[in-house]
């Protein structure tokens, strides 16, 4: 009895801080370094850039999902990553199947895993997926690495 008290108080508390610092986190976390100048290169080479997230409070109904999708949007815009298209969404896997994305990258391990039973996957590296493999998963370990990637996306697809 008292796990399932201490769990439910953890929960709670868990909320409350999310309801407190997300906003200040999702409108001041860095962008990755060079994420802007190598998607504006993948776009000016002619691919289509589908942003497929699933931002806290983005994705299914609540006060705060207006807001967020708005502090997402801001903040793309603010760090200059261009795209055609933002989704927010749970299903990145179902969203990869309708737009017929040839690759997706990602770094979650649930979504890498359904994610690549289909596609090509460019995980991105963390401690956290570093044990996820199959061969349609190609780690890479900044966006310079990702660039070379999908530019040799012909090539690789001829490994697999």
């Amino acid at each position: 009895m008292i796990t399932k008290i201490y769990l439910k108080l953890q929960k709670n508390n868990i909320m409350i801080f999310c309801e407190k610092y997300i906003f200040y986190y999702s409108e001041n976390i860095l962008i990755r370094p060079f994420a802007s100048e190598v998607i504006k290169r993948l776009k000016s080479d002619g691919n289509d850039i589908y942003i497929i997230t699933s931002r806290s409070f983005t994705t299914y109904e609540n006060k705060y999902k207006a807001k967020m999708q708005n502090i997402v949007k801001e903040w793309l815009d603010k760090n200059n990553v261009v795209y055609d298209e933002l989704i927010f969404s749970r299903n990145k896997s179902d969203i990869c199947k309708e737009k017929n994305i040839d690759i997706m990258i990602e770094d979650k391990p649930e979504n890498i895993s359904l994610i690549s039973k289909d596609r090509l996957v460019i995980c991105y590296d963390h401690p956290y997926n570093n044990k996820l493999t199959n061969s349609n998963i190609i780690r890479c370990y900044s966006w310079f690495d990702i660039y070379d990637k999908i530019i040799h996306f012909s090539d690789i697809k001829k490994l697999i």
